[in-house]
């Protein structure tokens, strides 16, 4: 079994139904369905002894705002079956847990930004997985279809990076400050008439953020007000 390791929102699914050779869907949202294959297990693993390849990148925002809609608003719909509480806290927490995968970056095979900006690299190394563990070989021309078809469900993200009067990106700050140990201890972050505290306590603290990498798709999968 070979294990793939990556952040949720950066297209370890895709990656799979792209080994796969599975076709490529019409009008997808995300690509989470797939036909049975028992050699590969996609898994979100920090751990280094317990994958064999890493797909990651720096882009850490684009992969939590890709959770966010695709998975919470579009697949769970947690922001409408859910407390505030329980979608709030969701959403830092998947923050906290994507940046985390900035501590084995190192181990990167498969990586996210040559995928959005260097196709052909990307390809290069899709290419020698195969060949290494024997898999069916992917064209380039039919890689690249795949590629756009990828990057067209990814959220658009201007008008959310650095706005702090955007919630979804406090959200994401609050759980990047986490992982250094910064909270709030004068109060609760999880409750909504405490929204103008968050994000004080995020604008105030944000110059302890380092994983600032962001990619500008031109989609048109835009994230609605959700918090």
């Amino acid at each position: 079994m070979i294990n793939i390791s990556f952040p949720g929102g950066a297209g370890g699914n895709w990656l799979l139904s792209t080994i796969n050779l599975e076709p490529i869907r019409d009008n997808a949202i995300n690509f989470h369905y797939h036909y049975k294959n028992y050699n590969i297990r996609i898994i979100h693993e920090l751990n280094p002894n317990k994958f064999h390849y890493l797909f990651s990148g720096k882009s850490y925002f684009n992969f939590y705002v890709n959770v966010l809609y695709k998975l919470f608003h579009k697949e769970l719909d947690i922001f409408n079956t859910t407390s505030y509480k329980t979608h709030f806290l969701e959403c830092v927490n998947t923050a906290r847990f994507i940046c985390k995968f900035d501590k084995i970056f190192d181990n990167v095979f498969f990586n996210f930004e040559d995928l959005v900006n260097s196709p052909e690299k990307f390809y290069h190394k899709l290419h020698e997985f195969q060949t290494t563990n024997k898999f069916n070989q992917l064209s380039y021309e039919d890689f690249v279809l795949r590629q756009q078809k990828f990057t067209s469900t990814c959220v658009n993200t201007s008008g959310i990076y650095e706005n702090f009067d955007n919630m979804i990106w406090v959200c994401f700050v609050l759980g990047e400050l986490m992982n250094s140990d910064i909270v709030p201890t004068d109060f609760v972050i999880f409750e909504k008439q405490n929204q103008q505290k968050c994000i004080d306590f995020a604008v105030d603290q944000y110059h302890n953020c380092r994983l600032r990498q962001v990619q500008y798709f031109d989609s048109n999968v835009c994230l609605p007000k959700l918090l």
